[in-house]
């Protein structure tokens, strides 16, 4: 049986790199929706919309970590700041395209962090991630 999240959310300021991940993510038939954001702030944004309308989080976010304004580490300083319930909920996987890693203590430091993969996704990276981090999660949907 195929474990599926009901939402993944990509943020990336990169529209042709978001384009890829939503087909690697919809040929992976592993989510329901794929939400787009392009930066940190409308993400945020998203995630007051959702609040406002009680509206489930998703249950994944690949975060890229150059963008412009906020960059991956003041989004989710933002995130667990504005809406500290999501910590326990969220998965957050880093996106990157620079050789080097991001900083390895802050991610450490936050379980909520689940990962740190190089751009772009594979479909096999995808299902390896959710397969680790939400085959106990009785949120998934089942096929």
């Amino acid at each position: 049986m195929k474990k599926k999240l009901k939402t993944i959310l990509l943020i990336d300021d990169d529209t042709p790199t978001n384009y890829y991940h939503q087909i690697i993510l919809q040929d992976a038939n592993c989510t329901e929706n794929v939400v787009i954001q392009y930066s940190s702030d409308r993400a945020l944004d998203y995630f007051r919309t959702l609040k406002n309308n009680n509206q489930p989080f998703p249950e994944l976010v690949f975060l890229d970590m150059n963008m412009p304004g906020w960059d991956g580490f003041q989004f989710i300083e933002m995130l667990q700041t504005f809406f500290p319930s999501t910590k326990d909920k969220i998965k957050i996987v880093i996106l990157t395209s620079l050789p080097e890693a991001p900083s390895l203590q802050k991610i450490e430091l936050d379980n909520q962090i689940v990962g740190v993969k190089s751009k772009p996704l594979t479909e096999k990276v995808v299902l390896e991630l959710i397969q680790t981090h939400f085959s106990t999660n009785s949120s998934l949907m089942v096929f």
